[in-house]
């Protein structure tokens, strides 16, 4: 190390303007202490102590240049440097050098491989959202997956009550004595003074007409589900959660999930659920009169296509009141009311 003199080493240590791009080789044997602190090269094995002379002259270190150009250790430092750099190890390729298109590669992956990730997430809900919905709503309501089934019991019982008009139908009943009648904005009530009730809904207010304009615009159910009020309440009611299937595109599956969707408004309550018809109404009949709760609603159409509603219920506490060859009767013997 006899070549370079303090002097001299203190002209290196102001010529550094990158100490971070130095590098050093064991050429002192006294280590790198002779630097000062700011301008302090850092290790790395099998480099060479590198300055950039060209960047750091300085009107202080002028006169000291010549006497570094004739020192032997500056020529071999000098003979490294070049050796670096003609081998492309140049100090923004080593390992500890920041290359911003490496990094900004990196950062392109991550957020590639971030938005690849979404997207699946997205893609998989989307394909999915059909299956799930069909499979929730089962579970909440278990009776959404009960189909129609054809009525063992058509016997007619004896009525010996009397005749009454409800929301434009007349109907015979097994009860002999009105209490009360009550017409409200949509449904009409007969009340008999032995407790039992009768409610029905008003056909003009119904809503499958909008439906069936609706499900018709937007072509996902086909023409024979459409093709009557009653049809798209039919493919309702034989629907199930076992229709959506998970692997069917999404389109495909809201063929079988807008019906069973259209089932839970149709649904009143648990019980069995029948297909009947008799004359010129068919439809379904939701409950068994001797199963609790022992109310029976009955889901009709004629054959206008107009939807009837009526509901069999008692006040009071709960028992059987009705018999099915009586509800068998009362619906054989509906007829629309006089003026209807």
């Amino acid at each position: 190390m006899g070549h370079f003199e303090t002097a001299d080493r203190a002209c290196v240590a102001r010529m550094c303007q990158f100490p971070n791009r130095l590098l050093y080789d064991h050429y002192n044997d006294n280590g790198p202490s002779f630097l000062p602190p700011h301008c302090h090269p850092e290790r790395s094995e099998g480099s060479a102590f590198v300055f950039e002379a060209s960047r750091c002259i300085t009107s202080e270190s002028a006169t000291i240049l010549p006497r570094l150009h004739q020192s032997s250790e500056f020529g071999r430092i000098a003979a490294s440097h070049s050796a670096i750099l003609d081998a492309g190890e140049t100090p923004v390729n080593k390992w500890w050098g920041v290359s911003w298109k490496r990094v900004g590669i990196a950062l392109l992956l991550v957020f590639g491989s971030l938005w690849l990730v979404y997207g699946a997430a997205v893609l998989i809900s989307y394909q999915l959202r059909p299956w799930l919905t069909a499979r929730s709503l089962a579970k909440e309501f278990p009776e959404l997956d009960r189909v129609p089934v054809a009525l063992a019991d058509k016997s007619l019982s004896p009525l010996a009550g009397i005749r009454v008009e409800v929301n434009g139908l007349s109907l015979q009943t097994p009860w002999k004595d009105v209490a009360e009648k009550r017409a409200t904005q949509r449904p009409s009530f007969v009340f008999f003074s032995d407790g039992a009730g009768i409610m029905a809904l008003d056909p003009a207010q119904d809503m499958d007409r909008y439906l069936l304009v609706l499900f018709r615009n937007n072509h996902v159910l086909d023409e024979q589900t459409l093709r009557s009020s009653y049809a798209l309440r039919a493919t309702s009611m034989a629907a199930t959660s076992e229709q959506v299937k998970w692997w069917r595109l999404p389109r495909q599956n809201l063929k079988y999930l807008l019906p069973f969707t259209l089932k839970a408004t149709a649904l009143q309550g648990p019980g069995a659920l029948y297909s009947i018809s008799s004359g010129q109404f068919h439809g379904f009949q939701i409950g068994n009169p001797s199963v609790a709760p022992y109310e029976v609603n009955l889901d009709l159409y004629d054959g206008a296509d107009r939807h009837y509603r009526i509901r069999f219920f008692e006040r009071g506490a709960p028992r059987p009141f009705l018999t099915q060859g009586e509800i068998n009767a009362m619906m054989a013997s509906l007829r629309p009311a006089p003026g209807k």
